[in-house]
């Protein structure tokens, strides 16, 4: 298990370091085993075999449910619950990141899909969640990315979010990065490491409850234009 010290070390640079010292939850990282804490209830031998039986076969394309995916790894991790042992950002103290930050570092949604191909075509949905701003006001709901042990990360909750923050011209949008099975040791785009590269200039990745709330003012005037 790495501590609290040991994952602020890691993350390198003073501006990650704060960002994971004001939003971090479970400063631990107890790692993966499968034969241990997350193992073998998680997953299961015979989903292992497949995987290996699949890479020693070299198969390019692997196919679940309908879907082709990149790779087995990725199909075991999009079929599969995976705890998650690591988050920046929560509901109540989310990390602030620039939305077109975000967005150029994703590709996918959780179902494996391009997820602005998937949204813009939802225009209904798009138009019930504006109204509702504009009548019941910006209710801050952190958009959930998952990063995964292999280090894709995907949109786990708040397609639409996003879409609308990026149409509007947001220039930060509150989010959580949920880390599954370890995925926080990794060195990968969005690993701990590179957290200030998603933050937009000029702001540090997290606010106090004045800031916040001096958020969703801007937010809420940006509606009234």
């Amino acid at each position: 298990m790495l501590t609290e010290k040991q994952i602020l070390n890691a993350a390198k640079t003073t501006k990650n370091k704060n960002i994971i010292k004001n939003v971090g939850a479970n400063l631990s990282s107890p790692g993966i085993s499968f034969t241990g804490r997350y193992g073998t209830s998680k997953v299961s031998p015979n989903t292992l075999e497949d995987i290996q039986d699949a890479l020693q076969t070299q198969k390019p394309k692997f196919t679940t449910e309908g879907k082709t995916l990149m790779n087995p790894i990725e199909a075991r991790e999009t079929s599969a619950y995976l705890p998650t042992t690591f988050n920046i950002g929560t509901e109540a103290k989310p990390f602030f990141v620039s939305p077109k930050k975000l967005a150029n570092k994703l590709d996918k949604s959780n179902e494996g899909e391009d997820f602005f191909k998937l949204r813009t075509t939802e225009k209904d949905y798009l138009t019930d969640l504006e109204t509702a701003i504009k009548t019941e006001g910006y209710k801050p709901n952190p958009i959930q990315i998952q990063i995964q042990p292999t280090g894709n990360a995907t949109v786990y909750e708040g397609n639409h979010r996003l879409y609308r923050a990026l149409t509007k011209g947001d220039k930060e949008v509150p989010v959580t990065f949920m880390y599954t099975a370890g995925a926080e040791r990794l060195n990968v785009p969005f690993g701990i490491k590179q957290l200030e590269t998603f933050v937009a200039e000029g702001s540090k990745g997290y606010k106090t409850e004045k800031e916040y709330l001096k958020y969703i003012d801007e937010v809420n005037k940006s509606y009234k234009k």
